[in-house]
């Protein structure tokens, strides 16, 4: 199984679950919103450097449950992920009361 088929699998077992899965990109765009290093995310969210530095550069996918900490860790700061919608594409945004 490549790595995007398995992404993929991962980001259709969390929506199945009712949690928003996030890309590489998405959480790249929401350490870049909060200026967090790939160090503060890891911390945030209790993981690895090397585990989260694998997910963002998309070297290696991530367990379901270490890709809902990463989504956990993020919202818990503030940062909202906007769902596809309308043809246009997802997105992350800063919370409105932050």
């Amino acid at each position: 199984m490549n790595l995007l088929v398995t992404a993929c699998f991962f980001c259709l077992v969390l929506a199945s679950l009712g949690q928003m899965p996030i890309s590489p990109a998405q959480s790249r765009a929401a350490r870049g919103l909060l200026n967090w290093t790939l160090a503060d995310i890891a911390q945030a969210a209790s993981l690895g450097l090397s585990t989260v530095k694998n997910f963002e550069s998309g070297l290696r996918a991530t367990t379901p449950a270490n890709l809902n900490t990463i989504y956990r860790a993020y919202v818990d700061a503030g940062v909202e992920f906007i769902a596809a919608r309308n043809g246009k594409g997802v997105g992350v945004r800063l919370a409105a009361d932050i």
